[in-house]
């Protein structure tokens, strides 16, 4: 006679079944939640609730072997499934001393990790839809993989005082523990968990209006959460999943088979809890998640040791302790001690000096690496070296998306455009969320190549993940200052980043130079000026600013020449600190010697820049008269590219004087060419032709003088001495009228 098979009175699918439809992205409106069992902590390296039973029925053996068999049979324990009776046998066991249960527990739980298939659990619950677990565990698994592997803080439930706050409105991740957590006197005995409590109820019966439950790894042993299954006549409109593993000759028990036809439930025989997250990582397209614990792990570690270094700032006493703590013997410890050293050395070429003599020490640490080569950028010191440093560093790390950042920056500074954008593009592809990587990006594309569109989408997606940014909203207030002429929408957010963070000195340096050159505020202006000094005393920049500024608005034209002297003396190849120093010494001081070496040393240290040929040309016709000297570095500053009509007007200024009329006058009709906006060129153009060109532009000429002087700004201290001789030479018509044009374009203010 061949034995039947019992009939299923339930719904059976395979996992892969299930998860099609549970990973249907089609559906925006059934969102699931997960009931989890003992069963799903075994693979963590806890014990399930059937192995602790059988031990502590073994202790309980042990102790009380005379009256063992009775209790058991009074008890009707299943010594063959011990787990179907926990509560019984936890309770027995420390029925003399309760706080040896707890400790039990305790120690069971104790120094767990979760397993690989709770990073998934983890990545699914951060999404927001299927966000809630429902768990009769004490282990702290899932919020400790919330962790671990998400960004995602989640509401942890742990007691039935905290019902109240369950909602289906949440998107954050919901942790129920309907037996407490391990540290809320977690519920053992069985008075104790033969009745959910009423709290429970109404959270639980709010959820499963909503979510459709997955069971797993639960075994359905207590009497709180199976009596509410049970008697819940009908819990929203969908079916109730219940995962078991294959090998389970005990599935169904009675009850998860009345359970699962009650609620027209569906079966589903899975390996494990992390076999069954591992094909939904796989069907989801997740990939590993051991990138983000590194780069999580070493986001904290930056973050401790710049908190470290900044702390280190505050007083002589916590400086004097730090040095104490990280005097140990460890590689570790000597690195951030070493960084501490730098921190409280106040010379920054000293600095670099500190670097390179640990660069042997240190070679095989991305992080003094990194800030090694930070420093040199920084310096604008052998950039060959900080590349090759980023290159090190990479070597070591190359999913590091903060050392390819930091190494396309560098790039992007010494003009390697399209390898600074692969880098920028790679940095991007480790980490496209990151708002310090899209920032960064974005000011990339705007500076150096020109995609304001993609620049500006960059900004505002990095402003979407984090508007509290002082950084992202001062380069975007910078954006919209220089690049979109969005003045006024500029303005709010230069103020909102230094509401964010008054002393970020990048923001107060940008609204000191929009305050100065768009508000004309030059009050205002001088007080960000010297506040970002203030911030920063060792920033250049920030110098170089603040020199400018008290020149060309000659408020203190002594503390200006003071700062250029400081400058060059601390950063002796920089050549814009030569060339602006050397326009104070010519325009204002009338140190002309000074002036004049100044504006050399400038050349010789970028030969082919058209603005210092340009600025030492003009020094040489108006202050040194060295007309021929002059057309000379004009001429090579043309022939570079330059097609400013200031330097064609000048140019040709200079071949007037040199006797060159015919050359001058080709010039002159290029520099109208360029349309210049400048008044002032426009009046000096005129004025030529007026002087040199009198019988074809005498009274149009004129016209345009007369309009040109009394309307606006004109060339005070521009020489024309020499115009005069000449139209004098020439017995100009209107030589008189000659000599009050040039007087009231050139004289001083």
């Amino acid at each position: 006679m061949v034995k039947k098979e019992k009939q299923k009175r339930y719904t059976e699918v395979s996992l892969v079944t299930f998860l099609k439809d549970f990973l249907d992205k089609s559906d925006q409106k059934t969102r699931y939640c997960f009931i989890l069992g003992a069963g799903a902590s075994i693979q963590s390296g806890i014990s399930s609730g059937q192995t602790l039973a059988r031990n502590w029925l073994n202790e309980i053996k042990n102790k009380y072997s005379d009256e063992y068999q009775v209790w058991v049979k009074e008890n009707k324990i299943d010594e063959n499934h011990p787990g179907n009776n926990y509560s019984k046998i936890y309770e027995k066991n420390f029925e003399i001393d309760p706080q040896k249960g707890f400790n039990a527990l305790e120690t069971e739980m104790d120094n767990k990790e979760p397993s690989c298939g709770y990073a998934v659990l983890a990545n699914i619950l951060s999404e927001g839809k299927h966000n809630i677990v429902v768990t009769t565990n004490f282990d702290s698994l899932t919020e400790d993989a919330l962790f671990i592997y998400t960004n995602k803080k989640p509401l942890v439930c742990g007691h039935e005082s905290l019902a109240e706050f369950i909602s289906v409105d949440l998107i954050r991740p919901i942790i129920i523990k309907i037996h407490r957590s391990l540290l809320f006197s977690p519920k053992n005995k069985t008075e104790e968990i033969s009745k959910l409590e009423n709290k429970w109820e109404k959270g639980l019966t709010e959820i499963f209006n909503y979510y459709t439950p997955i069971f797993i790894g639960y075994g359905g042993n207590d009497g709180s959460l199976m009596n509410f299954l049970m008697k819940a006549e009908k819990l929203g409109k969908s079916r109730f999943i219940w995962c078991y593993w294959d090998k389970d000759e005990s599935f169904p028990s009675k009850s998860i088979e009345d359970l699962l036809i009650k609620h027209n439930g569906i079966a589903i025989p899975i390996i494990g809890f992390d076999e069954m997250m591992i094909k939904i990582q796989d069907m989801k397209g997740y990939g590993t998640f051991d990138v983000h614990i590194i780069e999580t792990a070493e986001r904290r570690k930056k973050n401790y040791i710049d908190q470290i270094v900044k702390v280190n700032k505050s007083n002589e006493e916590t400086s004097k302790s730090l040095n104490k703590i990280t005097s140990s013997g460890t590689e570790r410890n000597n690195y951030l001690k070493f960084l501490l050293m730098v921190d409280n050395e106040k010379d920054i070429n000293k600095k670099r000096e500190m670097f390179e003599a640990n660069s042997l020490h240190f070679k095989n640490n991305t992080n003094f690496l990194v800030e090694y080569a930070i420093l040199l950028d920084d310096l604008n010191y052998n950039l060959d070296l900080s590349k090759k440093m980023f290159k090190e560093a990479m070597n070591l790390d190359p999913n590091d998306y903060t050392i390819v950042l930091n190494y396309a920056i560098t790039l992007s500074k010494s003009n390697e455009i399209e390898q600074a954008n692969e880098q920028f593009q790679k940095a991007y592809s480790l980490s496209s969320d990151d708002p310090n990587v899209l920032a960064n990006y974005a000011i990339f594309l705007f500076d150096k190549k020109k995609n304001y569109d993609k620049a500006e989408e960059l900004l505002l997606r990095a402003l979407g993940i984090d508007n509290k940014s002082c950084k992202t909203n001062g380069i975007y207030a910078h954006f919209l200052h220089n690049y979109k002429n969005d003045y006024d929408n500029a303005e709010v957010y230069y103020l909102k980043s230094l509401e964010i963070d008054p002393t970020y000195d990048v923001s107060v340096a940008n609204y000191a130079v929009f305050l100065e050159s768009v508000r004309k505020d030059i009050s205002k202006a001088e007080i960000f000026y010297r506040k970002a000094v203030n911030l920063k005393e060792n920033e250049t920049n920030y110098i170089y600013n603040l020199a400018r500024f008290l020149a060309t608005n000659k408020i203190s034209l002594q503390e200006s020449d003071n700062l250029f002297k400081k400058l060059i003396a601390t950063n002796p190849s920089n050549p814009d600190f030569y060339s602006d120093y050397a326009i104070l010494l010519h325009l204002e001081l009338k140190k002309y010697d000074l002036a004049g070496s100044m504006y050399k040393k400038a050349i010789d240290l970028v030969p082919d820049k058209i603005e210092y040929l340009m600025n030492y040309a003009n020094f040489l016709d108006s202050a040194r008269k060295n007309y021929k000297e002059a057309a000379k570095h004009y001429e090579k500053a043309i022939e570079l590219g330059s097609s400013d009509p200031i330097c064609l007007g000048n140019y040709a200024h200079t071949l007037l004087i040199l006797g060159r009329k015919n050359e001058a006058e080709k010039f002159i009709y290029d520099a109208f060419d360029k349309n210049p906006l400048e008044i002032s060129i426009l009046s000096e153009l005129w004025f030529y032709r007026f002087a040199h060109f009198y019988d074809e532009w005498k009274e149009i000429a004129k016209e345009e003088l007369d309009k040109l002087i009394s309307n606006g700004p004109t060339s005070p201290g521009w020489n024309l001495s020499e115009d005069l001789i000449i139209a004098a030479k020439s017995k100009h018509p209107e030589y008189d009228l000659v000599k009050d044009y040039a007087k009231r374009i050139s004289e001083e203010k």
